[in-house]
């Protein structure tokens, strides 16, 4: 007989995810897998994660994961996904269940595929994200999706969407408690799941006309007795150096005065600081930083002639990459009413300024895009981000 399981659509302002396999008993595994652009998500009539199966649709390929503090270059990507799998783990705490970043390479696991649009599986578009509830906990691999696209930026939305489609697959349905991370619109006050009986929502998939999620979770996984949990945020491993360029000028060319250095520097775990070190020709020497792209440095006052800068770039995990760049250098252009100037990377963007020493260096780092970062982040600071609400919908499937 064919085993009838529950497609819980979860609204856009919360994604819920769940886990695959058995009842308590067996650790269960989630994989949480933030979409790079490359994978093929397959329909098929039944879930099977090892193989990117869905019973829910299909895509190829499936779109990548991304989030508007990636892509303003404000952080990395591995840095959003080890700290919004570090809060997955923590909801997931107490019960037997293991959050990874990485892919098993054995069945059974749950996926919870992070990506893309409701689109791209042909759903409505205020969805936040999608899986079909698991009553029971009786299918043991399934693959289930949150669409970062519609949360807006809400990274604790995120979250609780990733948490709520691994307890769908674990048979949790949607209750009407706010505090619950299984109520089916975003809240602020959804922490934990809650330990306290409340009506169940969109119909009774599973039969139950109330619900004590934390028990709930717990009668479907078994509650953790391993000591401390493991925990993999993708970060443990880092030991090579930013990816680290002059852009311009090329090595070697002559240049004349003020000129511009840019610099491109990027790394998988983030990138701290990239700082250029001058040694003109009289060996002289100065050190100036910045902490945020783009990363152009504003240069004059050298003296003439032969000047080789040194190049470091520095990432999140203490790695680091030099490089050095030779120039040849002309007579300054005359810049009345300047001294000497250093911007220093990092939130606030210092500008100081001091007279300049005969033939020293008269440094501008990026003035302008200093202050255009500055106001950028004064509007930011004035907006509070929402995630979208709708109510949810669920309907059974027989497979």
């Amino acid at each position: 007989m064919r085993r009838a399981l529950s497609p819980a659509v979860i609204a856009a302002a919360v994604g819920i995810t769940w886990i695959a396999a058995g009842r308590a008993g067996a650790t269960q595994i989630v994989y949480l897998d933030f979409s790079d652009g490359t994978e093929t998500i397959t329909f098929a009539e039944i879930d099977d994660s090892t193989a990117n199966r869905s019973s829910i649709g299909g895509a190829s390929p499936y779109p990548a994961f991304a989030w508007p503090s990636i892509s303003t270059g404000v952080e990395a990507r591995s840095q959003v996904v080890a700290r919004v799998a570090r809060a997955v783990h923590a909801m997931f705490l107490p019960y037997d269940v293991i959050i990874t970043l990485t892919r098993p390479t054995a069945p059974p696991f749950t996926t919870v595929m992070i990506g893309g649009d409701p689109r791209d599986l042909a759903l409505r578009e205020n969805y936040g994200g999608v899986a079909y509830m698991d009553c029971g906990n009786k299918q043991p691999s399934n693959i289930v999706f949150a669409f970062p696209s519609r949360l807006r930026g809400n990274e604790r939305g995120l979250v609780v969407t990733i948490a709520q489609e691994a307890a769908h697959a674990f048979g949790l349905e949607h209750t009407d408690s706010r505090r619950d991370v299984m109520h089916p619109l975003l809240s602020p006050e959804q922490m934990s799941f809650l330990d306290e009986d409340g009506p169940v929502l969109d119909g009774r998939l599973c039969g139950a006309p109330t619900q004590n999620s934390h028990r709930r979770l717990i009668d479907a996984v078994g509650v953790w007795q391993g000591g401390e949990k493991p925990f993999d945020d993708g970060l443990k491993d880092d030991r090579t150096g930013p990816r680290l360029r002059v852009e311009s000028p090329t090595a070697g060319a002559q240049v004349t005065q003020p000129l511009i250095l840019a610099v491109s520097a990027d790394d998988d775990g983030g990138i701290e600081s990239v700082t250029v070190e001058l040694r003109d020709a009289a060996g002289r020497v100065e050190r100036l930083s910045l902490s945020r792209p783009p990363y152009r440095f504003s240069l004059g006052g050298l003296m003439p002639g032969p000047v080789t800068l040194r190049v470091n770039a520095r990432d999140r995990a203490g790695n680091e990459t030099a490089i050095s760049h030779p120039l040849v250098v002309g007579e300054p252009a005359a810049l009345p009413g300047w001294g000497c100037a250093v911007a220093a990377g990092g939130p606030e963007h210092r500008i100081t300024k001091a007279p300049c020493p005969p033939g020293g260096a008269l440094v501008w780092a990026a003035l302008a895009a200093a202050f255009v970062r500055a106001a950028k982040r004064r509007r930011a600071g004035a907006r509070v981000a929402v995630g979208p609400g709708s109510p949810c919908t669920g309907a059974r499937r027989p497979l």
